[in-house]
């Protein structure tokens, strides 16, 4: 007997109603795209995005030439992880942050372990 999802799609016509209130409904697609290995010319880096918002972790030198390459999109991305302050994984920081300002993005949460200096993209 098949599933009634007619409560269901109504929840998520709401969610789509909703832009400001997404985190009360859990994503319904999650993809992880592996843009970097950590071999030669392609740092270790993570591209996580649900149909909700999208997560990169760690930025190497580089990463933004695998986006490129990888066909991912920056233009939704809300948070940074970095998993050390190596040079490797925060490398490209600097670049990215002024792509992601030129698309348009204000606000970036960068998620990083102690001593890491606090980056704020600002609009001129």
């Amino acid at each position: 007997m098949p599933k009634d999802r007619s409560d269901h799609m109504r929840t998520l016509k709401a969610a789509r109603r909703m832009p400001g209130n997404k985190s009360n409904y859990p994503p319904g697609v999650i993809q992880l795209q592996v843009l970097g290995t950590g071999g030669r010319g392609a740092p270790p880096a993570l591209y996580l995005f649900t149909d909700q918002t999208r997560y990169l972790f760690n930025c190497g030198e580089g990463t933004q030439r695998l986006s490129h390459e990888h066909k991912t999109k920056l233009a939704k991305l809300e948070h940074i992880f970095v998993t050390s302050n190596k040079w490797e994984r925060i490398g490209g920081l600097p670049g990215l942050s002024l792509t992601v300002q030129d698309i348009g993005i204000d606000d970036i949460h960068v998620h990083a372990p102690l001593g890491l200096v606090s980056l704020k993209l600002s609009s001129y």
